[in-house]
Formats: C-alpha cells, sequence, structure tokens
C-alpha cells in the first residue's frame, strides 16, 4: 500500500532531510553565510533560470522521444507534465514525484501509469549516465581524487566505496533493463514462473504490469534512437550546469578562478556530483543532501578554496533557483489544469491500492 501523506517513509523523508540541513548549518558559520547571502548579487538568477526551464524543455522532447511508441504526443501536452512532476518531487520525499508525473500523463493522455514510469525510469538512467560522463570528462582537467576523497570523509564513507555505490546502481539497472526489453518474452516467462504459486488473479495482473513496463521501453529496442537520446541528454544537464556557473558571479566567485573555462568545468563538475548525490530517494527534492553534496565540493577543491560559509550560501541560493520557480510554475499549471498536486497524490494511492 502506498499513502503520499501519512506513510512512516514519508516522515522519515522529512527527518533525514532535517538532520541533513541541522549537519549543514551546524558545520559553518552561522553569521557569515548570512552575510554572504545578503551581500549577494541576485540579477544572475534571472538568466540562470531561463537556461534551467530550457533544460526542462529539452527534457520534455526527450520524454516526447521516449513515449513515441506509445503514443505521439505534443511538447505543448507534455510540457506542464514534466513541470508538475518535478514540482512533486520538490516537495514530497522518496522521489514520489515520479509517481505523481506518470499517473498525471495518464489522466491526461490514456497512457498507462506502469509504461509513463518505465520511461521516466529510463530518464533517470539516461541522467545519471550523462552526469557520470561528465565527471570522468572534468577529471582530465581537474583534481578528482582529492575531491572524492573529501566527500567521502564528510558523509564519513570510503571515498571508493561511495564513488562505487553513486555510479554502480545507474549502469546496473540499465542493464537489467536492456535486458528487459531485448527479451520480452524470456521475462514473461519467468514472471509466471516466481507468480505460478500466487492467486490467479495476482499472477494475472503482476504479469500484465510487466508487460506493460517492458512495452513503456521500447525505445530501447530502436537503434535510430537510442542516439537522439543521449544527445539531448547533454543539453539538459549542460543548461542546468549553466545555472551553477551564473550563481559563481552573484557571490563573486569568478575572481577565484582562472579564467572562464576552469568556470564552466568546475560548474559542470559541482553539478554532475551534486545531483547524482541528490538523487537518492530520501527528502524533498534532496534538501540536504544537495546543499552538503555541493557546499562541500566548493569547499574542497583545492584550485577554489572556499569558506564553507560562502560556499553553502551558494548552495543554497542554487537549490533554492533549482526548487522555487518550477513549484510555483507548476501551482500555475494545476491550476489552470484544475487539479491539485492533493488531488492527483490522493489518486495516486487510491489506484496504488
Amino acid at each position: 500500500m502506498i499513502s503520499l501523506f501519512i506513510s512512516k517513509r514519508i516522515l522519515l523523508g522529512f527527518v533525514f532531510s532535517g538532520l541533513l540541513l541541522g549537519l549543514f548549518f551546524t558545520t559553518l558559520n552561522f553569521k557569515q553565510l548570512i552575510a554572504s547571502l545578503i551581500d549577494a548579487n541576485y540579477i544572475y538568477l534571472i538568466p540562470s533560470i531561463i537556461f534551467y526551464f530550457v533544460g526542462v524543455l529539452v527534457r520534455a522532447l526527450r520524454w516526447q522521444i521516449l513515449l513515441s511508441p506509445v503514443k505521439e504526443l505534443s511538447l505543448q501536452r507534455l510540457y506542464p507534465v514534466v513541470i508538475i512532476g518535478y514540482m512533486a518531487n520538490n516537495l514530497l520525499p522518496l522521489r514520489l514525484g515520479e509517481l505523481v508525473r506518470s499517473y498525471y500523463l495518464g489522466q491526461r493522455e490514456g497512457i498507462s501509469k506502469t509504461v509513463g514510469l518505465a520511461t521516466i525510469l529510463l530518464e533517470r538512467i539516461f541522467d545519471a549516465l550523462t552526469l557520470l560522463c561528465f565527471i570522468a570528462i572534468t577529471a582530465i582537467f581537474l583534481p578528482l581524487t582529492p575531491l572524492l576523497k573529501g566527500l567521502g570523509l564528510s558523509v564519513g564513507i570510503p571515498w571508493i566505496l561511495l564513488t562505487i555505490s553513486l555510479s554502480a546502481p545507474f549502469l546496473i539497472v540499465l542493464g537489467f533493463l536492456f535486458l528487459l526489453s531485448r527479451y520480452p518474452e524470456q521475462t514473461q516467462k519467468v514472471v509466471l514462473l516466481l507468480t505460478s504459486k500466487l492467486p490467479i488473479k495476482v499472477g494475472k495482473v503482476t504479469s500484465e504490469l510487466v508487460g506493460l513496463f517492458i512495452y513503456g521501453l521500447s525505445t530501447l529496442k530502436n537503434p535510430r534512437q537510442l542516439p537522439i537520446l543521449v544527445f539531448l541528454s547533454i543539453p539538459i544537464w549542460l543548461c542546468e550546469a549553466m545555472l551553477f556557473f551564473l550563481i559563481f558571479f552573484s557571490f563573486g566567485f569568478h575572481q577565484l578562478f582562472d579564467g572562464i573555462w576552469q568556470m564552466l568545468l568546475i560548474a559542470v563538475l559541482i553539478t554532475s556530483i551534486a545531483n547524482i548525490g541528490a538523487s537518492l530517494p530520501s527528502s524533498p527534492g534532496g534538501i540536504g543532501l544537495f546543499e552538503l553534496f555541493t557546499r562541500e565540493s566548493l569547499a574542497i577543491l583545492s584550485i577554489v578554496g572556499l569558506d564553507r560559509a560562502d560556499a553553502g550560501a551558494y548552495a543554497l541560493t542554487v537549490h533554492a533557483a533549482l526548487l522555487i520557480p518550477v513549484i510555483l510554475l507548476g501551482q500555475i499549471f494545476l491550476i489552470t489544469g484544475n487539479t491539485s498536486l492533493k488531488g492527483l497524490a490522493n489518486q495516486t494511492n487510491i489506484e496504488s491500492n
């Protein structure tokens, strides 16, 4: 049973977020943090947010391609669904916004929620692999090993184990999804075998859901579409990296770098580390995890050498720029669509049960 508002797991997500924020604020100079926030030039938030929403538009285009084997949909129809899904992720823990997005897609377009969820899972895998590639590329030019060691010390995990735990799951899941899409009949046989001792109704429903999920992975069987999906994943994250890059100017950090190219490389690196670190299905919008990974990345990088308070102010501002505009625009789309997040969440709960 899934309960979006009463579940103990949700309460745990908020508690976890609170603990991480407590750790974030107690490990820096609070007065200096406030001073840094007050002195910042927030005019750079305007182009930053524009870049971010352009990236979301490319996300909608990528999702359009993922859904094309199931149904042809316009960007105009998909863009609000993407925004509302991201809004829900920013307000609900455990990545429940993905469920909300799949249910809202089903409500608007008549597409199976299971199919929608399969395409969203593919999105997340493409995102993670793109970010891992970004980290590998920046490692050629930046001292990555000291940064990973420092992050490992910050969270109390050996840096090699931290690196593996943040990257391996995505590679394993992608390989598993490829196998599902390539061998659907064999998968269905395995499911039937595993559910053979369950009640007939349960086994039938499970088999149907697995079939729909595999159907949602149809894009993986198209060799022409895969390169397009990979290609589209790059500008999505470069647009978000531009948000990180421009907010450097808000805090005067550009004076610490050795040129624009170094700034861009570090912006891409921090974007990748912060988003992979905050991808754990815990707190709403990755609050706490995102701030810690962003702050520590900036503070640990020897070529920057920022104080944790200044880096913390930057992390809070970046995360606010990523969360608040999406929440506001998502609310506008919900109002114009005569629905609400609570209504969607309740509907998700009812249909899941």
